[in-house]
Formats: C-alpha cells, structure tokens, sequence
C-alpha cells in the first residue's frame, strides 16, 4: 500500500497528525471566537466547520471514548472439561512455546515471567476473568505445569512486574477522527515512481465507489432496517434507496446469484478495515472466464461495519451472527456453501 522509506513514513504520519488535530483545534479556535471574536475571526466559512467539527468532536469522541472504557461482557467460561481440551488442542498446535508466551507478554525474556503472571494471563484466556478465585488455582497449575514441561523450564514462584496482552481487560487507546475524514478528505501518498495517488479514502467516498463497482459487476445490494441505517456515521445513501431488504435487521450485504449446477456459492465475510471496497476486483474476478454453459458463482458478501472504520452499532455476538446469516442463506435457498473469509 505504501513504501516504507524515511520520507514516505514521514508524509503519511504528518497528515494522519493532521487529520487527527482537527478536531481539538476546532474546539480552540470556537472558544477564542466566543470569548475573543476580534481575534479568532478568519471567515465564517472556517467558523462554521470549526463549529461543526466541535460539535462532532464531544459528541462522537469525548462521548465514545468514555463509553468504550467500560468493562467487557466476557461469555460464561466453559466446562472445566471443555478448558483441558481446549488448553491441550493450543497447547498441541503451537511450534514454539517459549516464542509464544514470550509475544503474549510483550516479548519479555522467560526468566522475566513469574508463576503468577502466567496464571493471570491463563485466567483470562481460558476463564474469561481477571478476578482471583481460589477454587481455580488448581485447574490454572496444572495448565502451567503443563506449559512449563512443553518448554523444559520451571516458571519461579510469585508476581514479577511484567503484562501480558489480555485485550478485553485493556484500556482501549482511542483518537479522534475528524468528520472530513468520514465525509470528504483523501490522504495523499508519493509512490515510488513519484506519481501521487490517495491513500485512506474517506469512508464515505469507498461506499459510493464500493456500490457503483458492484451494481456494474450484477450484484444486488440487500440493505439492512431503515432504523439501523439512520445510526450508521458516516450516511450510506444507497441504504435509503435500496429496493431489496435483507431479513437480517442490522447486516446489509451483496449477492450475486448462483447458476453453477457443479460448484457450490461462497459466502463472503471481509476483515478489519473499509469494508468490501479492498475486495470489490476479487469478488468480480471469481467468475471472471468461465463459460457461459459453466453458469456463475454464486456470492454472497456481507457487510460488516462496525468493523469498517464506521460509527454504527455494537459487534453483533457470535450467537447473533450465526443466527443472522443464517436468515440470510436461507433467503436465498442456500443451505450448501464455501466460506471465504479474511482476517
């Protein structure tokens, strides 16, 4: 996507800080034309965005950034049956045991780790928790014993000052994203060749750009409840306008119907990023030169936003999805499929 010279690390940083600021900046400059009006006049163009950007700014960042510190809603621990045998099928399927704890603590030496460390990191993956319970303790040695006889090296006994990633716990490092960056900007980038490009279109350009690429390529966009679409940041357009509903109320997705008598369609489920518009040339060229008596690959790409640089509604839960896209299949006869899925 970009180069990784001194120069080109040095632009894109300096505008992603750019970027960034906006919003603060606006919030300053709205106080110093409140209280000094003679002195932060510019234009009232600038005032109005400035004005807009503060107002976006409280309430999406200062809001969001408060509401995401809350604790986790971690899922019921399995049985303590189900945590051995999940515990035994990572232990088994890891190459490197000394490399694997070593990255979950932040690639602290082993001889820095202490039982107790190890134990707090086991809690949490296999317990769901990070409260003491000693009726645990003896399910969480053995996990240890086991590890340490994988590595060869006994672990020394109480706390060291180290930490472990254990993701649900941490605080959530969240900055400010300014509203010309979901609504208008493009962030631009040199390539090699000295041509400029745009790198880290604005989310609401890729929606437009994502819909037109797709609609010209037969794929029919099945939007999600009106209620659901009215919540999403920034606006999606087609989603007022979409003549097909899908029957799930907060996953919209594309189909492409299936007429190949001798392959299965595929279901589609995209990764962290913008959504589909890094994969729009991938879905298209799955079908591209078969024949014509070969029929097409049916694909069905759902779209999955609150992971797609959006401010929409919470992470739907693995029960939630699952019964959702199955809705989903079943609309469309699918009960037979290959799952194609990124990140």
């Amino acid at each position: 996507m970009i180069g990784n010279s001194t120069a080109e690390y040095t632009w894109v940083v300096t505008w992603a800080a750019i970027l960034h600021s906006i919003g603060p900046v606006s919030v300053v400059y709205c106080v110093l034309a409140t209280l000094l009006p003679h002195c932060a006049h510019i234009s009232r163009y600038v005032l109005y965005w400035s004005f807009t950007e503060t107002i976006f700014y409280l309430l999406t960042y200062i809001y969001q950034r408060h509401h995401l510190q809350r604790p986790a809603l971690h899922p019921l621990p399995a049985s303590k049956q189900e945590r051995n045998k999940l515990f035994d099928l990572c232990l088994n399927s890891t190459q490197d045991h000394k490399q694997y704890i070593s990255k979950w603590f932040l690639n602290e030496q082993l001889s820095a780790i202490k039982r107790e460390n190890v134990k707090e990191f086991f809690r949490w993956a296999f317990l769901n928790t990070d409260v003491v319970d000693p009726n645990q303790d003896d399910e969480l040695e053995l996990y240890v014993e086991k590890l340490e006889e994988r590595i060869g090296a006994d672990f020394q006994q109480g706390r060291a000052e180290v930490k472990s990633l254990r993701l649900t716990l941490e605080k959530v490092g969240a900055l400010h994203r300014s509203l010309i960056w979901y609504m208008v900007s493009t962030l631009p980038e040199v390539s090699k060749n000295h041509e400029w490009k745009t790198y880290g279109q604005c989310i609401f350009v890729v929606d437009i750009l994502t819909h037109a690429y797709l609609r010209f390529h037969d794929f029919q966009f099945y939007r999600g409840s009106l209620q659901h679409s009215m919540k999403i940041l920034p606006p999606r357009p087609h989603a007022f306008f979409a003549s097909c509903r899908s029957p799930s109320h907060k996953l919209s997705y594309w189909y492409q119907a299936h007429t190949a008598p001798k392959e299965l369609p595929i279901l589609f489920l995209h990764g962290i990023g913008v959504g589909l518009y890094p994969y729009m040339e991938f879905l298209q060229e799955l079908n591209q030169g078969r024949r014509e008596e070969d029929g097409r690959i049916g694909i069905l790409a759902v779209e999955i936003l609150c992971i797609s640089s959006r401010l929409t509604s919470r992470m739907l839960s693995k029960d939630e999805m699952c019964c959702q896209l199955r809705g989903i299949l079943r609309q469309h006869w699918i009960d037979q499929f290959v799952l194609v899925s990124h990140s």
